[in-house]
């Protein structure tokens, strides 16, 4: 995302709705990566709930509860 975009709420709504749509096919658990150097992203999905893996490359889940909220947010 550009830097002029952060804080618009896209972010939030682009992943509520894969959540969403998650939960709608049954699965437990979504998973993405994220560089380890892009604090800004990793802060924003520690927000969210979702946790690390370790690496250079930071692997994130979200899942049960986590899960939930977020796809209740749309």
């Amino acid at each position: 995302m550009r830097p002029d975009a952060r804080g618009s709420g896209a972010g939030v709504r682009l992943l509520a709705r894969v959540a969403a749509i998650a939960r709608e096919r049954g699965c437990h658990q979504v998973a993405w990566v994220v560089l380890d150097w892009n604090q800004s992203a990793i802060e924003f999905y520690d927000r969210l709930g979702a946790k690390p893996d370790t690496g250079e490359w930071l692997g994130y889940t979200l899942g049960g509860e986590a899960l939930g909220r977020l796809a209740d947010t749309i």
